[in-house]
């Protein structure tokens, strides 16, 4: 699955792997000999959907916990503006 590879690349493991492989000064490159060493975990196609799955999941719940962060500074922000005016 294509997002099961995209998902695996952007691990630790992996990212570790591709870094330390990266070439160049100012705008590093990896060499296709480098992806070709890389090797990738591959289960069951199953298994794959369910990391997918939990992954996706797992990313919203990040972007749902950050706008409930930003909501709530907001707020209490706001509350404390208020209180300091006297409101």
């Amino acid at each position: 699955m294509p997002e099961y590879l995209n998902w695996y690349i952007s691990q630790r493991d992996a990212l570790i792997f591709l870094t330390s492989r990266a070439k160049g000064t100012v705008q590093k490159m990896i060499s296709k000999q480098a992806i070709e060493n890389l090797e990738v975990a591959l289960p069951s196609l199953e298994k794959q959907k369910n990391i997918v799955a939990l992954a996706t999941l797992i990313a919203r719940e990040q972007t749902l916990l950050q706008q409930l962060s930003d909501k709530r500074e907001q707020y209490i922000s706001t509350v404390l503006m208020q209180f300091a005016k006297g409101e």
